[in-house]
């Protein structure tokens, strides 16, 4: 896994097709949440605790999508107006 091998590559490159398939898919916070945890993996000194942490709410978001969580959806004034 590209987790435990800490592999930048494979980690920076799913990132970046986790941003585009949800954008593309309608799901704006897991595209932002995709695009903060790809940010993080191209800073100059990894964080690796706070590379896991956006790693797992990232994970989270993906695992409540595929359980049909219709908030995912929701836009951040959607979100923000409830």
């Amino acid at each position: 896994m590209a987790w435990d091998e800490q592999n930048i590559a494979v980690l920076i490159s799913e990132s970046h097709q986790i941003k585009g398939t949800a954008g593309a898919m309608g799901y704006p916070l897991m595209t932002r949440q995709a695009a903060a945890l790809e940010a993080r993996l191209k800073e100059q000194q990894l964080d690796w605790p706070a590379i896991g942490t956006e790693l797992n709410a990232l994970e989270e978001m993906i695992d409540r999508a595929l359980l049909g969580a219709t908030d995912e959806r929701k836009t951040t004034w959607e979100k923000a107006n409830e």
